[in-house]
């Protein structure tokens, strides 16, 4: 039986080792932030599981050693009962980690509502993957400041945005946790009272900078450029230059929600950020555009810009990044409604048809009773305005068998 562990043998540890209790108990030094763990076996595996924090004389959050003896004697308790303490199923007999709240959490409320084919719950579950390593594993009742800290602390400065948005996801993940009653103390991924006080502020060490825009002086030889690839790839980045709409809801696009004969786009709410649904007004040049890609025999379901090897699977938004980059470097996809915004603005357009031509959603009275009317015959002048800017009056022929 190893010998065990003492106060003193705990703080002489040192980074990158560990000391063993005995029943499977262990402690481990890493990045100078001491955790308990526990390994066992089930099915002939070895398995570990964090479960916190040492709780030393500096007041930090966490449990002291006989808390996680206590611990340990309670999962193994379960364990002969054939309770995995790593399994979902087993919550209300033993506590989650942060690797089961987190799916629960992504399960019952980022899927549901996922707007873009589950590819939002994709982000979350990479994002938690590459950088919550450190409490991955932990019992969600123990985790502390110092905790989410060992996650942040390493990208907030470089990575700034993407700590940010990492920050955001804990919270929400330990206070779904907390309301499921698998934790009882305060969040300490709060900003306001917590992390405020040990690291900068965002915009303090990141500067926003805004999506690189296409002049809109310069747009129509972007086009030109960008017919001289006949692809489908690049159809649907001129039908999206031409829409004024975002890349989403452009890749998202099914048959069922085009109407050629009205040349009207309907996008439904789930593809909108604003989550309402915006009908579009097609010029010329994008009736041109969707007649030219439609099959013969297509489905409602079936995705407009589809991709080559199956019609219902969308194309990637890194394929209109890579064809963007080729034409016009530095510029970016998103910059393409800035464009199309500052022509408006240059060439003494209308700002509210503009404005809802963007699907911007204002607040004012007036705004309002603007967004109610849709102003649909407004906007469908404009936008063919627009595409005459792009493409000059002529309605370029497109011939079939694009890729």
């Amino acid at each position: 039986m190893p010998k065990r562990l003492t106060t003193s043998v705990i703080r002489a540890l040192r980074v990158g080792t560990r000391a063993s209790d005995g029943d499977g108990l262990f402690i481990e030094n890493d990045k100078a932030i001491r955790y308990f763990g526990w390994r066992y076996a089930i099915g002939g595996r070895y398995r570990e599981l964090r479960l916190g924090r040492w709780q030393d004389e500096s007041g930090h959050e966490g449990i002291t050693l006989t808390e996680a003896r206590a611990k340990v004697a309670e999962l193994r308790g379960g364990l002969a009962k054939g309770i995995d303490p790593k399994a979902p199923e087993a919550a209300g007999k033993i506590a989650y980690s942060f690797h089961d709240a987190s799916e629960a959490f992504i399960e019952a409320i980022i899927v549901p509502t996922c707007k873009h084919n589950g590819e939002h719950a994709s982000q979350w579950r990479q994002s938690l993957k590459d950088h919550c390593k450190p409490i991955m594993d932990m019992d969600v009742a123990y985790i502390g400041v110092d905790d989410v800290l060992a996650c942040l602390g390493p990208i907030w400065l470089t990575k700034t945005p993407t700590a940010s948005r990492l920050r955001g996801r804990i919270e929400r993940i330990l206070s779904y946790a907390k309301a499921r009653g698998w934790r009882a103390v305060e969040n300490p991924a709060i900003w306001r009272e917590h992390l405020v006080n040990v690291l900068a502020a965002p915009s303090k060490v990141h500067r926003e900078r805004n999506h690189a825009a296409l002049d809109w002086r310069n747009a129509p030889n972007f086009i030109a450029r960008l017919r001289e690839t006949d692809d489908v790839t690049a159809l649907a980045l001129e039908f999206t230059m031409l829409t004024g709409v975002r890349s989403a809801p452009v890749l998202l696009a099914r048959w069922g929600e085009i109407d050629l004969d009205a040349e009207t786009w309907t996008i439904p709410a789930l593809h909108e950020k604003t989550t309402k649904q915006h009908r579009v007004p097609l010029s010329d040049r994008a009736v041109a555009i969707l007649r030219h890609v439609k099959p013969r025999d297509v489905a409602p379901d079936d995705v407009v810009f589809a991709s080559a090897r199956h019609r219902k699977q969308t194309r990637g938004h890194e394929a209109l990044y890579k064809k963007m980059q080729k034409i016009a470097p530095g510029s970016t996809v998103h910059g393409l409604r800035a464009c199309f915004s500052t022509w408006a603005k240059e060439t003494g357009k209308s700002t509210e048809a503009k404005e809802l031509a963007l699907s911007h959603r204002g607040g004012n009275k007036v705004q309002r009773v603007y967004e109610r009317e849709d102003l649909l015959d407004a906007r469908r002048t404009l936008m063919q305005e627009w595409a005459t800017h792009l493409t000059g009056a002529e309605i370029i022929e497109l011939h079939r068998g694009v890729a």
